[in-house]
This record gives structure tokens, sequence and C-alpha cells, in this order.
């Protein structure tokens, strides 16, 4: 009786575990989906402000998987450096640009504007370094999740 009884409530034990880890499989895979869906839609070539409405989106996705959330936040830190590298190379261009203008005859620019204009370049840099190397972590988690979780092709059979 007590072995019948244990064996019951052990089966049962093992039912809701099974459905759990589905449930969990499932919820994983939706954001997963979801998340994958958003950042296929963000060009890193799109305008600046097209890109920051649709990193924004990615940023506010409510994920509550680590998985998922830890991409996701690779993902917009990627997009967001190489928003900031552009802002940066663009001040710096038109620092440039402006100090050459308002040099009479090609005389050489003062150092200290020098110094400023480099430092923006510095800058620049500094952050299109920092969105490689996030966009290179970014991609492979996000490929991982694809293979991991991505929509399944549907089989000839599923499409007749």
């Amino acid at each position: 009786m007590v072995l019948r009884f244990f064996s019951n409530f052990l089966a049962v034990w093992v039912l809701c575990c099974i459905v759990a880890a589905c449930d969990r499989d499932d919820r994983v895979r939706a954001q997963a989906n979801t998340f994958l869906a958003l950042y296929r839609a963000t060009d890193h070539r799109s305008p600046p402000a097209e890109r920051e409405r649709k990193v924004a989106q990615l940023e506010q996705l409510t994920l509550t998987e680590e998985v998922v959330t830890l991409a996701r936040d690779e993902c917009v830190g990627a997009h967001r450096a190489l928003l900031r590298a552009e802002r940066e190379n663009e001040t710096a261009s038109g620092q440039l640009e402006k100090a050459i203008a308002g040099q009479a005859g090609g005389a050489a620019l003062p150092p200290e504007q020098t110094a400023e204009i480099r430092a923006g370049i510095e800058r620049a840099e500094s952050s299109l370094v920092d969105a490689r190397g996030r966009f290179e972590k970014c991609e492979s988690q996000a490929r991982s999740l694809s293979l991991r979780f991505g929509e399944r092709p549907r089989s000839a059979e599923t499409r007749r």
C-alpha cells in the first residue's frame, strides 16, 4: 500500500516536472523568437534615427529568460556603441572642417585645437572598437538562440 502510494506520487511528480520543463522551453523559445525578430529588423546601415528607435524597442522588450536577456543587452550595447562612434566621428569631422575653413592661407591649426580634434577622433575610434567587440558577441549569441530556439522550418508534408 505504501509502495503503491509512493510510486503514484513519484509518477505524478515526474509528470509535473516534465510539464514545467516543456512550459519553460516554450517560454524561452517565444522570447528568443521575439528578440530575434526585432534584432533582425535592426539594420546597422539604416539612418541613425531609425536605428535609435529600433534599438529602443529592443531595449524595452520585456524578457524573463536570462539567456535571451543577455543576448538582447549585448546587441543593444553594440548598436549604441556604433551610434556613439558615428556621432563622435561627425563631431570631429565638423570641428576639423570648421578649423580648416577658419585658417587663412592654409596656416597650421593651433595645437590646442588640433589636440581637441584628435581627442574626438580617438573617442570615435574607441567607440568603434567597442562596437566591433560587442557585435561579435551579439552575433554569436543571436546565432546560438536561433539555432537552439528559432522557428523550425516546416517540412514538405506540412506545407501541402
